[in-house]
Formats: C-alpha cells, sequence, structure tokens
C-alpha cells in the first residue's frame, strides 16, 4: 500500500465518521486524518531476558490529545519566536504555504501540527529543521503532517535532529505522518524513546534515517531513494536507515526500497532488536543486515531483488555480520545477489574485538530464491570453528535452487546441497 493511498483512506475514514458534526471538528479532522497507527502487538526478541520491557515500551505509543486552542503560526511568522513566547507543551498549527529557513529547538511537550500543504523548507542553507538544543534538551515532541525539505544539516546530521548519541539526546519524540526530503544528509537522526510513524522519507542526499537510541520504534514508513545521486559510497553511513548502538529497537511494517545502499542496516552493540513485517526490495546493498551486534529477531520480512551494488557475500537479502545470537525465520527472501548468509571476518570497533562474534545464528522456516551465481550460508575468514563450535545452523527452510549446483558456502567454500546436508544444515529443508 502507497503512502499516499493510505493518507487517502484515513482522510476519508475520518470524514464519514465525522458527518454531521460541528465545522470546528471537521477542521480538526481534516488536520489530523493521517493521525492514526495500529500497530502489530508482537511481542519482542527471543529470550531477552529483564530486557523484554525495553521492546515492549515501544509496542505503542500514547494518542495525541489535541487542545482546543491551537495556536496558528502562518508562513510569514517565525516558528522560533511562537515556541519562544508560549510555555512548555502548547500545540502548534503549522498553516498551508511554505514557511522557508525555519530553525527550531521545541521546549518539552510541544506539538507541531502541519495543515495540508504545510512545507517546511531550508533552502539548502538552514542546517536543520527541529533540532534538540542544549540541555536540558526538550523532551515528548509530537511532530505530525508536515513536509520538510531542503535542509542542510552536516554530514550523518539530520533535517530533524533529536540526538547525536544516547547519551546526548532527547527522549520521547514523536515523528508522524510527515513528508522528508531532499534533505542534505540524513532525513532523521534518532533520540531515545522515539518512534518514527507513517512517514514518506525519500531522496534524501545521503541516508533517510540514522542515529542510536534506546526503545526506538520505527513502523509504517516508505523509505525509499535515498543516497539516489550516489554521492556517499559503501564504507560510509548511506541508504534507507542505519541504526547504531540501540537497545530495543523495533523496526516494523516498513516498505523500504530503491535506496543506494543497504535497506535496513543494524551496525555496532545494536542489542534486542526486532525487525519484522518489513518489505525490502531493489536497494543496491543487502536488503537487511545485523553487523557487530547482539540479541536479534529478524522475522516475516520479504526481502527481494537486493544487493547488486556489492561484491563477495555482502549482497545479500538478509546479511549477518559477525554478530551474536541472532535468529531469521519466516521470511521470503527472493532474487537477491545473495540468499541469506552470515560472514564473519576480523573485525574491530572502537577498541573490541568481534572477530568471533558470530555465533548462535539460527536460519530457520524461510523461503530462499537465488539466482545461479548466489549463495546462503555461512562465510569465515577466521577458520573453521565458526562452522564446528559456534552453533551456527540453518534448519527446515525451504530453497528454490533452479540449476546451481553449488547454491551453498560452508566450511571456506561453495557446496552443494547434499554436502550442505551432510555438514548438518537443512537435513528437514525443501527443495525444489
Amino acid at each position: 500500500m502507497t503512502y499516499t493511498f493510505k493518507l487517502a483512506r484515513r482522510a476519508a475514514l475520518l470524514r464519514s465518521q465525522m458527518a454531521g458534526a460541528p465545522r470546528s471538528a471537521l477542521l480538526l479532522a481534516a488536520v489530523l486524518a493521517t493521525a492514526s497507527c495500529d500497530p502489530d502487538r508482537s511481542t519482542g526478541p527471543a529470550n531477552p531476558g529483564a530486557d523484554v520491557q525495553l521492546a515492549d515500551a515501544v509496542e505503542s505509543g500514547p494518542g495525541l490529545a489535541v487542545g482546543a486552542n491551537l495556536i496558528s503560526i502562518v508562513p510569514t511568522q517565525s516558528i522560533q519566536a511562537k515556541v519562544n513566547s508560549y510555555p512548555a507543551g502548547t500545540q502548534f498549527l503549522i498553516k498551508t504555504g511554505t514557511h522557508f529557513n525555519q530553525r527550531i529547538v521545541p521546549k518539552s511537550g510541544n506539538v507541531f501540527i502541519g495543515e495540508a500543504g504545510a512545507i517546511l523548507d531550508g533552502k539548502n542553507s538552514t542546517p536543520y529543521a527541529f533540532e534538540k538544543g542544549g540541555k536540558p534538551y526538550p523532551n515528548n515532541v509530537h511532530i505530525k503532517g508536515l513536509i520538510i525539505q531542503n535542509y542542510a544539516s552536516p554530514d550523518q546530521h539530520g533535517a530533524i535532529m533529536a540526538g547525536t548519541s544516547k547519551t546526548s539526546s532527547t527522549s520521547g519524540w514523536i515523528i508522524e505522518n510527515c513528508e522528508i526530503r531532499y534533505n542534505a544528509h540524513s532525513g532523521i537522526k534518532l533520540g531515545n524513546k522515539m518512534k518514527v510513524l507513517n512517514n514518506n522519507i525519500h531522496h534524501n542526499k545521503q541516508i533517510g534515517i540514522s542515529g542510536s537510541g534506546d526503545s526506538v520504534l520505527v513502523e509504517g514508513n516508505e523509505i525509499s531513494f535515498n543516497n539516489y545521486l550516489k554521492i556517499f559510497p559503501f564504507g560510509h553511513v548511506l541508504g534507507g536507515a542505519k541504526f547504531v548502538d540501540t537497545r530495543g529497537l523495533v523496526v516494523r511494517n516498513n516498505n523500504v526500497h530503491d535506496n543506494q545502499g543497504n535497506g535496513l542496516w543494524m551496525d555496532i552493540d545494536n542489542i534486542y532488536a526486532m525487525i519484522e513485517n518489513n518489505t525490502a526490495t531493489n536497494n543496491s546493498g543487502a536488503g537487511i543486515m545485523h553487523e557487530i551486534g547482539y540479541d536479534a529477531t529478524i522475522r516475516n520480512n520479504t526481502a527481494k531483488g537486493n544487493g547488486y551494488a556489492r561484491d563477495w557475500v555482502t549482497g545479500a537479502g538478509i546479511l549477518i555480520s559477525a554478530s551474536a545470537n541472532v535468529t531469521v525465520y519466516g521470511n521470503t527472501v527472493l532474487d537477491n545477489k545473495q540468499g541469506i548468509v552470515g560472514i564473519q571476518q576480523f573485525r574491530t570497533k572502537n577498541g573490541v574485538d568481534y572477530s568471533y562474534n558470530l555465533k548462535n545464528l539460527y536460519v530457520h522456516n524461510n523461503t530462499v530464491r537465488v539466482k545461479t551465481g548466489g549463495v546462503s550460508g555461512v562465510a569465515s575468514g577466521t577458520g573453521t570453528a565458526t562452522y564446528t563450535s559456534r552453533n551456527n545452523r540453518y534448519q527446515s527452510n525451504s530453497y528454490d535452487l533452479g540449476s546451481d549446483a553449488k547454491p551453498y558456502t560452508w566450511m571456506g567454500g561453495k557446496r552443494t546441497k547434499s554436502e550442505w546436508q551432510n555438514y548438518g544444515n537443512d537435513v528437514s529443508g525443501t527443495f525444489n
């Protein structure tokens, strides 16, 4: 379902529900036509121990309670001046039209609602539309229904700048039903307990979403065509979304497509992540990647046509790199350059050695189809222990092998179906 169709359907539903209501209520309903969110109530990662509450905490957020007295701001007025003039918790209505070069440091509890056609335009000179400012940082800010474009944030910063790290971050921001496009680097830079809901995040020149934070929820977004000018090469931050140093991250029901780079990328010390029910298609890098992290569940996603700009096994539909305790199941992985792949190399980052971190990888009950020359399995440059004593295994998967005689990688080489099973993989698998 496209982003535009979802908005139209919600607006129509609200109109039908508000038939006969007073004119003031109808006007407010029009402003909030894109507000609804019905998150899937699935549980968090398997066996996360006491940290299960982190994933549960982002299952659904509080509803937006809109006050009767919204403070209107027209394009000729300074949004920051309005914010400064009113106390924390004030709700603002950004009126239709283009608001140029607005740079806003909110107060805690501020709500910014865009009327249809309300645009914040940085004119490729203003760095941020919304930013955290200095301590104490503003928390529980809600930004809804705005078009945010042409902001000139620095490398790896976002037009919406909620944090620079988990320890230098806001908490509880909600970005909902916005269109975030054509910004110089990232569309959104995350903060703690942030919710990114039902937005269209496209054609940002570096990446759609990036950053760190605990208990982050990214749900229902379309994330597409980021790094479309191919300015940023692999090895840099680029593509659809990249998450670093998160705890209890939930990424659900997103449509991530046609990004130059990885689609959904968890990189460096992400723990207790749940990646589910997403669609990742036609991204030039891996569709879904979990790299040098821990304890993740990747389930019920569709990854198709990804990875064709990558060499070796890094162009996988789903790629697990030097990460421990990752379960991959229920996914449909079709026609990517590679299938579902684990890799282990000599890896260090920030003084931490991840060279032996690919362990307890459990890949089961997935459907995989790879074109001739592609593989599923594990590749390692750190010796045979990755295959023999670290509990990495593939079980009960279904494969469409086509005519490829050696569609698997294991023990340092490409393997036939018989060799794959002789190593103990997919003994009860299905092969077509």
